[in-house]
């Protein structure tokens, strides 16, 4: 009968604002509770394979929360963005972020580090280096490297 749809819809409506609070709330406390987490390790295996990377290709890894921060990402390029003109070619690392937000931080690619501070302006935003070092220096004995970002400082900017 034509009179049940109002409800139908009224109950849908209501259901689509419940899982849409429940998702927020829910990343909400993801957040919190990574609020103290300062040092993120990603493990890649196999460099040797890593290292016949073309010029400007990269890796991404898993989006992480870290710091209080969601959805970021390590961007790693073995071969760097672009051409060095040297023998050894260095390799890059990017990190995206979240917008509104300042990082200061270590990143790191095996035993070597560099510091980072960037102010994510929207989304996409990517920071990091180029000419990073230089990736064969930094593989391991079983063919791995591990990329880090040690978190110093975070400072976000409540939406308008």
């Amino acid at each position: 009968p034509p009179e049940d749809e109002p409800d139908s819809m009224e109950y849908l409506r209501s259901s689509t604002a419940q899982e849409l609070v429940h998702e927020r709330l829910s990343s909400e406390v993801k957040a919190v509770k990574n609020r103290s987490v300062r040092r993120v390790e990603w493990r890649l295996e196999g460099c040797s394979r890593l290292l016949e990377c073309r010029v400007g290709e990269a890796i991404d890894s898993p989006v992480f929360s870290a710091a209080g921060l969601e959805k970021i990402q390590f961007h790693f390029y073995p071969r760097d963005v672009s051409a060095s003109g040297t023998s050894s070619q260095p390799c890059a690392l990017y990190v995206s972020g979240p917008v509104r937000t300042t990082l200061k931080a270590m990143l790191w690619v095996g035993s070597f580090s560099r510091q980072l501070e960037h102010r994510y302006h929207r989304r996409g935003d990517t920071a990091g280096r180029s000419r990073f070092c230089v990736l064969e220096n930094q593989v391991d004995c079983s063919d791995s490297v591990v990329l880090g970002l040690d978190i110093v400082e975070v400072e976000c900017e409540l939406p308008d």
